[in-house]
This record gives C-alpha cells, sequence and structure tokens, in this order.
C-alpha cells in the first residue's frame, strides 16, 4: 500500500524487498511481473546484475520494480553475494547505472525487489542467512497452496483497478491511464 500510495504521489520513497515463498503456480511471478508491473509501469529480472553476470543496468534502473523468480543459486558464494545486493538494493538505495559503451555511475534508486521462491528445500537454500542484517530489510510472505481460486491472468487484470481502489481504503475506482499505469480518480 506505502508503495502504490507513494507512486500515486509521484514521489516513491524506500521500503522493503518482497519475497514471496509458496508452491509453484500459486502466482508469485504473475504479482511481481505482470501485477505489478503493470501499476507501476514497468518490471524488470535483476538476476543477472545481481550475481554479476551483466554491469549493463540502463535499462534495469528505469524499472521501478525488480524481480527474481526462483534464482537458481549455486553454492555459498552466490547466496551471499545476494546477501550483499539485497543490502545495497533496499538498505543503501544505490546501484550502478551503465549503458554499453559507457562509463558507469551510481544512482538512487526508489523502486521495490520482489523475489519469488518455491517452498521446496533447494529453492530455499537462496535465500540468504537473516543473520547478515537482511533480516529487517525484507518481508517475506507465505502462500498456502489450498487457498487459492482458479482464475485466469486476464480476470486478475480486470480486476486490479478495484483492488486499487480497496487498497487504498475508497469506494472510488482507479482508471488506467494512456501510458498503462493505474491512477486514482477524484
Amino acid at each position: 500500500r506505502h508503495f502504490y500510495e507513494t507512486a500515486l504521489r509521484g514521489r516513491l520513497e524506500y521500503g522493503l524487498g518482497l519475497v514471496l515463498l509458496g508452491p509453484s503456480n500459486t502466482g508469485k511471478t504473475f504479482f511481481s511481473q505482470t501485477f505489478l508491473g503493470t501499476i507501476f509501469g514497468a518490471c524488470g529480472n535483476c538476476e543477472f546484475y545481481m550475481l554479476g553476470q551483466d554491469q549493463f543496468t540502463s535499462e534495469l534502473v528505469r524499472c521501478p520494480v525488480w524481480e527474481m523468480s526462483d534464482p537458481n543459486l549455486k553454492g555459498a558464494r552466490e547466496v551471499a553475494r545476494m546477501g550483499d545486493f539485497l543490502k545495497q538494493v533496499v538498505a543503501n538505495h544505490r546501484v550502478k547505472c551503465r549503458a554499453m559503451r559507457q562509463i558507469g555511475y551510481d544512482v538512487d534508486w526508489h523502486g521495490r525487489l520482489v523475489i519469488s521462491l518455491n517452498d521446496d528445500p533447494e529453492s530455499l537454500m537462496s535465500l540468504p542467512s537473516f543473520s547478515n542484517s537482511a533480516e529487517d530489510k525484507l518481508l517475506a510472505l507465505v502462500l498456502s497452496p489450498g487457498e487459492w481460486r482458479k482464475v485466469t491472468d486476464k480476470q486478475l487484470v480486470a480486476e486490479m483497478p478495484h483492488f486499487l481502489a480497496w487498497l487504498l481504503g475508497e469506494t472510488k475506482y482507479a482508471l488506467k491511464s494512456k501510458n498503462g499505469k493505474y491512477l486514482e480518480t477524484n
């Protein structure tokens, strides 16, 4: 709610990273890529940046939502790197912006990081240790397998304006603007 309200005011503020844990096919990736991506205008996959495999981030820093869906981390070194990445992005809010054939520079990033993980032991090993001070930077939500009604992505997208109005505690509806972002009505 806080992220949406500050986006509506045109002044995004810092906040927590979100970890969605649950069985496969419970809408975790849909939520970050389609739902949040549609509301805020863009969602970028930051896994290669987090792993140090891609340093060209000029497109990524324009996205207000960064997501990783079941990152395939190999070993303790990559898990530790993810912990450092979480601190950098969620706590320090500074990221490197670099286009091809350009010198990189640091920028403030006011977006949200969403990590989607299946609830199997192998996927859970991708989470960094919470002893490295990542505990106060992440909000983990555990999704239950039996409480989901089967709906299509199209149905969920159609319900977005109503959900956003409810999220703001109002009975008025949110409208979709020409650029695809949802805006509140008067």
